[in-house]
């Protein structure tokens, strides 16, 4: 299985946090570890190669968003007994062990009901608490290193405004925990959306057998070039520093891992302007930070 398809960061905010509080636990991760824990593997492995990993960890980020749901549509209907029907349709639809069930009925009521209840949302006080944190410590988006605009701003063209991001998403359990919170410039946080890890996009989508850059950029579509820099944690593939830590970062550059192998999603990699300008003769396609 892949080793970290979920976000981490070594950046945090110090807000009060007090593990003990319902709203600050990864419920969200806690669920995905579980399911992750106890599923079947044989019939993933289907091909040898990272792509077998990928579609498990989409299926497993697939299954968690269909069961939040399950729980939504009952906690927020008319209807008796809301717990014992999500209950019963665990039962019914998804096969663990009843241990494991019990597990994932407790994780699934917390997670729907911080969410109707809007617990894991940061209060005003956090927010302004994060937002001049990073503004004093001159912090860029965390996805694409760009330089965010703290001031209130009504212009409806502001690409770079800083916005408030959960990096696991609210909607499936994430928290208002300090590890939790970032700032991401509002391009970002839209293509994002709800995604809990880069394996939730149609990845087998970029793959073409033309050498040429621009025939490369027409299938290079928003969602995966976030996607591949997820893929990397962040980092540059060559000095592996996270790109939001790069002062004086230009562009991004797609270059293949092999090069007698054609231009797809496996075989991309993404480094910084820095290391692009250090290596002479560098076959690949330059991406904007606006991406």
């Amino acid at each position: 299985m892949i080793s970290n398809p979920i976000i981490s960061l070594p950046l945090q905010y110090n807000i009060p946090v007090f593990d003990e509080e319902d709203k600050h636990i990864e419920y969200g991760r806690k669920l995905r570890e579980v399911v992750e824990n106890n599923i079947p593997t044989e019939s993933f492995n289907i091909i040898n190669d990272e792509s077998s990993d990928m579609i498990k960890c989409r299926y497993i980020d697939y299954l968690i968003a269909r069961m939040i749901n399950m729980g939504m549509f009952y906690l927020k209907s008319d209807l008796d007994k809301k717990e014992e029907k999500i209950y019963e349709e665990l039962s019914s639809k998804y096969i663990f062990e009843e241990p494991i069930k019990k597990q994932i009925f407790h994780l699934i009521i917390k997670i729907c009901t911080n969410y109707i209840s809007n617990t894991n949302i940061p209060s005003s006080g956090e927010k302004r608490k994060i937002k001049s944190t990073a503004k004093r410590n001159f912090h860029k988006c965390y996805i694409c290193g760009r330089t965010l605009e703290y001031e209130n701003s009504h212009r409806s063209d502001e690409k770079n405004k800083c916005e408030i991001e959960h990096i696991f998403p609210r909607t499936y359990g994430g928290s208002r925990n300090k590890k939790n919170l970032t700032v991401c410039c509002e391009n970002c946080n839209k293509i994002k959306q709800e995604s809990i890890s880069y394996c939730d996009i149609y990845f087998e989508g970029f793959i073409t057998s033309s050498k040429k850059p621009e025939n490369v950029k027409l299938v290079l579509k928003k969602d995966i070039k976030l996607s591949l820099l997820e893929k990397q944690n962040l980092k540059c593939a060559t000095c592996n520093n996270h790109f939001f830590e790069i002062d004086d970062l230009e562009y991004f550059f797609l270059m293949k891992k092999e090069d007698k192998d054609i231009y797809h999603y496996l075989n991309s990699e993404i480094i910084c302007s820095t290391c692009h300008k250090e290596k002479s003769n560098l076959e690949g396609v330059q991406i904007d930070l606006q991406l």
